[in-house]
């Protein structure tokens, strides 16, 4: 095989709490029911999901759920508060850290 022949068995390994920096390629609601099924505290609750293409290109890999607030006042508790601390508002373009899991999920770093 030459050096630019690469075997069909040529795997790339993913480090567990690896961290990469990406950009949010889409920006969806949902509802907690459809994200979280079964496990739903607030099934009626809103969702915001966020997606990145950098990961798998070109596929669209998501990379957070948060709930969405009902109030316009948040606490450091909340996890939009998290998101606009560390990243600024909520956009389609913006850059985010994630983490990989031990079962190779992303995760936003928040």
């Amino acid at each position: 095989m030459s050096k630019k022949e690469t075997s069909p068995y040529d795997y790339q390994l993913q480090e567990t709490g690896e961290v990469r920096e990406v950009t949010v390629s889409r920006i969806a609601e949902d509802t907690a029911a459809n994200v979280y099924k079964s496990k739903a505290k607030k099934p009626e609750a809103t969702v915001i999901l966020l997606y990145t293409k950098d990961l798998y290109p070109p596929k669209e890999t998501k990379i957070g759920a948060i709930t969405k607030p009902d109030k316009k006042v948040l606490v450091p508790k909340h996890n939009m508060y998290r998101y606009i601390r560390n990243y600024g508002p909520l956009r389609i373009g913006g850059k985010v850290k994630v983490m990989s899991d031990e079962s190779g999920f992303w995760r936003l770093v928040l």
